[in-house]
């Protein structure tokens, strides 16, 4: 029977997720691994409970035991994600094998942990009001028997932040930053044919970061398996030096390693073929070559061929396969896929930037790396979707800022065409807004001695180091056209001697390449025009002598001519631009980078930041400028942190309670949610689609007026001309006017218009209640039919229905895949109700609903709840497949709401494997009196992947007396139909006590006692193993006296004997806190009249601080206010008791 290699999670309604590993390689029982270290001490909130199976043994519950092998498949490096364990907190003892994870939780990475976690003021508007913290990650896993004598590498993607890697209870090394890939060979601490223990500790101390870091190993982890002679850690790389002049030679160089004791010849064979296909393109196999044992070589190859098609911004057809085989003899000894796509690009400092051979204005946004609901998680789906909008819109680059790129961004990116700008570093040598622990604290520092990790040399920095590891991993990817040293790197930090700092960053990029563009993102060049000592004009001098370019943040018209003219050898660029701050389906204010009472921005393009500038200004500023290479919006997408206007740099709230968490910043918001200005941005990028979209919605109450009762509607488009219809009669028409550039770029302003306002059309409609409709034509002035946008809005009705859309209609079956699935609130005939906040409510059958998000910045409610309010109409629910194949379902309903329902397609993997053992279910931990031997189950319960379950033969291997007559830990394995299957065994030779218990009770309550408790060593050890306990029976009467402490005696069966246990019990006097529910024990009254009351009164006095979401129109049961007498217009104030809004305030009675 198959075992499978990867475990999943199960859901248990009745305790946490319980799941553990187990392996399969042959049929021959496992031998026992012994551990010198003691029993691991208490390390979790809830410890494994023990029951009793004999006088000298106790078993812990039953878990499922999950199947976890690696090393079966032919494939070099094998996804690592699954079946972890995580525990948040620091835990005494985790790293070692035998430790009792049973209590914590298990997930699968990518993984977050700040995410979720509550909303609290002790953290930075900055970060989002989200914590750190140490979260410890376990995993347990078995090498087959194949992989005897291979080379073992651990690969992390990225880990956010303080990374501590173990190795079977050996410390292997520490990776501080939180956004570069890093490795570990493993292969003196792993044992194959043997239970293996991963163990990493992430210790994010916070404050770190100016925006949304998240925690945890939130990036993919791989376990690469090689020979011992193999293509070093990204070690082939791939040039074509002469593409611009059409010769399509590629060179290629290979680092070949030699792990092994004895010198080796080597040939090396690339053979490349289109990806994903079978068809050969080229291929070439070097001369032999002589590698020492220990050492490397380099290998170098050239490959002539005919002309391949070049990759061409979204064109994702155009991508290769380097395939690289070594051979020892003619024996293939290592196998290594390289993807790379030809391409060459330059810049012109009068024309701006050319890809292959054409003028292209880089139409860029600046991107953070959370997909809000889902925190920091680099999932690809999520990645992949997020790209998929921006292109949609016209976009056609990214800078991922200010950190180093998830490799499933990049690879996107590669697939769709999307160019990128890969920037190393927020920051350099110092602390940026008083964030203490970001990596300013490791900048410089040299990587301690004794360190493992790869790529490490001696008196390298972690600056360093951390550079050469994203050039190294991204050396070869097309999509990448930059490298950025850094972003503002002075801004909020002081302090000298960058200029210096960036002579080694440049450097050290060219040391490992030297075929793309340097750059970095400046705020400080636009301001220091004509100083030829400023350090960071000097830095931009630097960059021109390489050939590199300028990226300059927030510069304006006139800010790009000074530059410019005074230095005419740059390449310019804009870094940064705009920073316009909207909210999505806002138009009750116009008002700029100012807050209303529900804290929302105008969707208007009326709103931008002091230092920026709005979206139509900032792209104006480029595109009637043709040395100004493109621009770098500010942003793409809303992100968590940062919420300017909203904005702090320390702790506390910036507003009032719930402060927004999120930014403003956004073409769309953090639910993938599109804002008015993404039509803006479409209209003018993408020449694909044609764009009409029309602003604001037409509910009176959704819009402003003037004093003449007129609505300023604004039409986005990029047609020669547009029709405006109110009930169908014309209230307006204007056409626009080409403009073509020297450098051939165009663009369209509103005839009889100038300045970057007439980059699109506005017009004062008088309003009336109906049906408000753009009508688009072309140069011919033939309507065209097929626009992207909302070019009709109508006056709705009330709230009838929900309306639910998935974004694909199949997904795969493969644990990871995601499906969003956008609800829209609607009236009777299926208009979006623009103001509609309607609780929604999400039921999920045949996937995981893993986030629900609205995109309202001052949202608190937990993204991981099943309900959400709507926001302006709209929210987003994500959907995850699981590893079975079948139909998803995803129902979404609201109180007084016709429901709605979306079915998905789960496809099974391509790796979908035949039916196989997924888990075993017995007993993992044991504890056994010295001196006497372990009773190990006969039997198990195996499950299998098509949902049979059955009892199989366990077949243990021999335990020593050396084992059993000593205290201590050891893992015990065996073999189950075929599989590999392990307890973890503690011999110990009494336990002394189990840990009292002391609480308190309300008057006249019965306290609730715990079931267990933990169990105390002779040496006062505590163990992370719990024993049953019953207590003796006291009625409520005996907890009446206020100040008296009750003792409640209670027993515990512990190897035959019973261990008396004591609760204390303290009776608590009559006394109501800040935040206490006071409802039988205060009466309120006020004396305003019934028909000027508001809400609920006796809400005062519930001990919640939580707003019901009242769609139901009535009084809100959760709260009280005087809203209704307060604003009435009376001559005479009546007084109140209470004038207090309750919602986020506390009351002492």
């Amino acid at each position: 029977m198959l075992c499978r290699r990867a475990g999943k999670e199960e859901e248990n309604e009745e305790k946490e997720n319980i799941t553990y590993w187990s392996s399969c390689y042959g049929n021959s029982a496992l031998q026992f691994k012994v551990w010198e270290s003691p029993t691991a001490v208490l390390a979790a909130d809830k410890p494994a409970v023990m029951s009793s199976d004999s006088d000298t043994q106790m078993s812990s519950e039953k878990e499922n035991v999950y199947v976890n092998q690696y090393g079966s498949t032919t494939e070099r490096s094998q996804n690592f994600d699954d079946n972890w364990r995580f525990y948040l907190g620091d835990a005494s003892g985790a790293e070692q094998p035998t430790f009792d994870d049973s209590q914590w939780r298990q997930l699968s990475l990518p993984h977050d942990y700040s995410i979720e976690q509550e909303y609290t003021q002790s953290g930075e508007a900055e970060s989002a009001y989200l914590l750190g913290g140490t979260g410890w990650y376990r995993k347990n896993f078995t090498l087959d028997k194949a992989m005897e004598g291979k080379e073992v590498r651990l690969d992390f993607d990225g880990v956010y932040m303080n990374a501590t890697v173990y190795v079977n209870g050996h410390e292997v090394g520490t990776h501080p930053y939180g956004y570069t890939p890093f490795s570990f060979d493993i292969t003196d601490y792993v044992k194959v044919g043997e239970v293996n223990t991963i163990a990493v500790k992430v210790d994010h101390k916070t404050p770190s970061s100016r925006w949304y870091s998240g925690s945890g190993i939130y990036r993919s982890v791989y376990l690469t398996t090689t020979d011992k002679v193999h293509v070093d850690l990204n070690g082939v790389k791939v040039e074509t030096p002469d593409l611009a002049k059409g010769n399509q030679n590629t060179n290629i160089k290979t680092t070949v390693l030699n792990e092994s004791d004895a010198e080796k010849a080597v040939t090396v064979t690339h053979t490349m073929f289109e990806k994903g296909k079978d068809t050969k393109v080229g291929e070439v196999t070097t001369e032999s070559k002589t590698v020492a044992a220990g050492q490397s070589v380099d290998v170098e190859a050239n490959n002539e061929r005919e002309r391949r098609e070049n990759v061409e911004p979204g064109n994702a057809s155009n991508l290769y396969t380097v395939r690289t085989e070594v051979k020892v003899g003619e024996d293939v000894v290592d196998t290594y896929e390289t993807e790379y796509g030809f391409r060459y690009f330059s810049f012109d400092t009068e024309k701006g930037f050319s890809l292959n051979g054409k003028n292209v204005k880089l139409k860029g946004v600046c991107m953070h790396h959370d997909q809000g609901a889902l925190g920091a998680e680099a999932n690809r789906r999520a990645i992949e979707r997020q790209v998929e909008i921006l292109k949609e819109m016209g976009c056609n680059s990214i800078r991922v800022t200010h950190n180093p790129a998830a490799s499933a961004l990049i690879d996107v990116c590669n697939e769709k065409g999307m160019i990128v700008i890969d920037e190393f570093f927020d920051g350099w040598m110092f602390h940026k807004n008083t964030n203490s622990n970001d990596y300013a604290t490791w900048f410089n520092k040299t990587i301690e001695e004794g360190n493992q990790i790869l790529g490490a040399e001696e008196n390298m920095t972690w600056a360093e180091f951390d550079l050469k590891a994203t050039v190294g991993r991204g050396q070869n990817d097309p999509a990448i056209i930059m490298w950025s040293l850094g972003n503002e790197i002075q801004e909020g930090a002081g302090g000298s001697g960058y200029d210096e700092k960036a002579a080694e960053l440049i450097q050290w990029t060219k040391e490992v390449d030297d075929t793309r563009i340097l750059t970095i993102g400046s705020n400080a060049v636009k301001g220091a025009v004509g100083n030829a000592n400023n350090e960071h004009i000097q830095i931009a001098n630097q960059l021109t002598e390489v050939g590199g370019a300028s990226g300059t943040n927030y510069s304006k018209g006139d800010s790009y001519d000074s530059l410019h003219r005074t230095y005419p050898k740059w390449n310019l660029y804009g870094s940064e631009t705009a920073s316009a701050v909207n909210s999505r389906g806002v138009y009750t204010t116009k008002q700029s980078n100012k807050l209303d009472s529900e804290k929302q921005l105008t969707s208007y393009d009326k709103s931008a930041v002091g230092w920026g500038a709005v979206a139509s200004s900032a792209w104006y500023d480029v595109i009637t400028r043709d040395f100004v290479a493109g621009e770098y919006v500010w942003t793409g997408f809303d992100y968590l942190g940062e919420p300017t206007p909203a904005n702090g740099t320390g702790p506390g709230a910036a507003t009032s309670w719930p402060s927004p968490k999120n930014s403003y910043f956004g073409i769309v918001d953090t639910a993938g949610l599109p804002k008015d200005s993404y039509y803006f941005y479409q209209s003018q990028w993408n020449e694909d689609v044609n764009t009409l979209h029309v602003l604001p919605t037409w509910n009176e109450d959704s819009l402003m007026k003037d004093s003449s009762g007129k609505v300023e509607v604004v039409v986005y488009s990029d047609a020669a001309k547009v029709e405006l219809k109110l009930n169908d009669k014309v209230v307006g028409t204007q056409e626009f006017e080409k403009k073509t550039t020297d450098a051939g770029y165009t663009y369209q302003t509103v005839k009889g218009k100038s300045g970057h306002t007439s980059m699109y059309m506005t017009f004062d409609v008088p309003y009336e209640e109906g049906t408000l409709e753009a009508v688009a034509y072309n140069e011919k002035g033939e309507v065209i039919e097929k626009t992207e946008g909302r070019s009709v809005v109508k006056t709705t009705g009330e709230a009838k229905k929900l309306k639910a859309t998935a974004d694909r209609k199949e997904i795969t079956a493969d644990g990871k895949d995601l499906v969003y699935v956008t609800v829209d609130v609607t009236d009777k005939d299926g208009n979006i109700v623009p103001n509609a906040k309607n609780n929604v409510k999400f039921d999920v059958k045949g996937g995981t609903l893993v986030g629900v998000d609205n995109g309202k910045q001052a949202d608190h409610q937990s993204y991981q709840d099943d309900n959400r309010n709507a926001y302006n109409g709209s929210l987003v629910a994500i959907v995850q497949a699981t590893d079975k194949a079948g139909e998803i379902s995803v129902t979404a309903s609201s109180k007084d709401l016709e429901s709605a329902t979306v079915k998905v397609t789960a496809k099974a993997s391509e790796e979908a494997e035949e039916t196989h053992i997924e888990s075993f279910e017995y007993s993992r931990v044991f504890y056994v009196k010295t001196g006497e031997k372990p009773v190990l189950p006969a039997k198990i319960k195996a499950n299998y992947s098509d949902g049979t379950s059955k009892e199989v033969d366990v077949k243990w291997g021999e335990i020593t007396e050396d084992q059993t007559n000593k205290a201590g830990s050891f893992v015990a394995g065996g073999t189950a139909e075929g599989c590999n299957v392990s307890v973890v065994v503690n011999m110990i030779d009494e336990v002394a006590a189990l840990l009292n218990y002391s609480t308190t009770t309300s008057q006249n309550t019965k306290p609730t006692l715990p079931t267990s408790r933990q169990a105390v060593m002779p040496d006062g050890t505590i163990l992370s193993a719990a024993f049953p306990v019953t207590w003796e029976t006291k009625d409520a009467s005996a907890y009446a006296k206020p100040g008296e402490i009750v003792t409640v005696n209670g027993t515990a069966d512990v190897f035959g004997s019973k261990l008396d246990v004591t609760a204390t019990v303290r009776v608590a006097e009559e006394k109501i806190e800040i935040g206490d529910s006071v409802s039988g024990a205060a009466k309120l009254t006020q004396d305003i009249a019934q028909e000027d009351q508001s809400d609920t009164l006796d809400a005062i006095k519930n001990g919640s601080t939580t707003i019901g979401n009242n769609s139901d129109g009535g009084p809100n049961e959760d709260c009280w206010s005087n809203w209704a007498n307060s604003t009435k217009k009376a001559t005479k104030m009546r007084k109140s008791h209470l004038s207090m809004i309750h919602s986020r305030e506390s009351v002492r009675l």
